[in-house]
């Protein structure tokens, strides 16, 4: 704390007058003489009536002056030029013409003001009397509450605990696991789902003519489908469906048959094609005959050419 001082002796001039010449100077000025001068050596710290040392943040230097004491590595730097501040670099401070200032990098976030630091907002970003805050955009599915930022759920979202989801709904043929969305496969129905997406089994055309035909056996071929129901007791009918090209044929030196046994009757068409005539087979019977599973079945096929006529055979497979 700080004492205000009465002022001490006489002024200069006054007593300059005393001992001038011609001048008897009193006890008295003699007093104020010493007073004066024990002022200075009290300034300097060098008073036997004063704690030993000068004042705080002050020292004799060299030539016995009083200087400014710097603490080491206190930030103070004292030279020729006066009393200055020394800034760590890279400690967020600097020291212009005006003085000690903060030292704002930009582009990131802050601006120093005439009332002090402060964050500049930018999108998203809401500043007011509670403190910093985020502004979601209406209808873009976040919200904020008094717990912080959240994900506004909507159809088929989920939020929880472990984080954001897809729900789907039931029996729409969607599931979520570890891996992601993805489609449920009923190959039962002849769906599939692989690395090229959703599909048909290779083999449901199978499946979906032996349901048409209420099949008991089908057999496969490169040239032909065929499928074997039962159309009435003793009876035997099959259905043929060419492939990869291939048209079951009506011939005269091929014949129809299952285990050997020919067929009784043929349903075909005449048709022409291929600058030639032709019958295209579509079923056969075989009265008083009843096939079974791997028996071989032997169709007459063409292949375009009237002249590249040939025999498919293959087994038939119980359904």
């Amino acid at each position: 704390m700080l004492t205000l001082m009465s002022p001490v002796g006489p002024s200069t001039e006054k007593l300059k007058d005393v001992f001038g010449p011609q001048q008897v100077p009193l006890a008295s000025n003699f007093s104020d003489f010493i007073d004066i001068a024990d002022v200075g050596r009290k300034a300097a710290g060098l008073s036997p009536d004063q704690p030993q040392g000068q004042g705080l943040g002050l020292q004799l230097d060299q030539n016995l002056k009083l200087a400014v004491l710097a603490q080491t590595a206190g930030g103070l730097n004292v030279n020729a030029a006066g009393v200055g501040i020394t800034v760590e670099a890279g400690g967020g401070l600097i020291v212009g013409a005006d003085g000690l200032a903060l030292a704002v990098e930009a582009n990131k976030g802050l601006v120093v003001g005439t009332n002090g630091v402060a964050i500049q907002p930018d999108n998203g970003i809401n500043l007011s009397a509670t403190g910093i805050g985020i502004v979601t955009e209406s209808g873009k599915g976040l919200t904020v509450g008094p717990k912080g930022i959240a994900v506004q759920p909507g159809n088929g979202i989920e939020v929880s605990p472990t984080g954001v989801g897809v729900t789907p709904g039931p029996n729409k043929g969607l599931m979520v696991d570890g891996s992601g969305v993805g489609v449920i496969a009923n190959t039962a129905s002849g769906i599939k789902v692989d690395g090229n997406g959703v599909g048909l089994i290779d083999d449901v055309y199978i499946k979906i003519f032996c349901s048409l035909h209420s099949a008991l056996f089908y057999g496969v071929s490169e040239l032909v489908a065929a499928f074997v129901t039962r159309s009435s007791a003793g009876f035997m009918c099959a259905y043929f469906y060419g492939r990869n090209g291939a048209i079951p044929l009506k011939d005269d030196e091929f014949t129809f048959s299952i285990r050997g046994v020919q067929a009784s009757h043929l349903q075909y068409s005449n048709d022409t094609g291929y600058n030639y005539n032709f019958s295209q087979v579509f079923t056969a019977t075989w009265q008083g005959f009843s096939a079974a599973a791997n028996d071989q079945m032997s169709v007459p096929v063409l292949l375009g050419d009237q002249f590249d006529r040939g025999v498919s055979t293959f087994s038939l497979q119980a359904v």
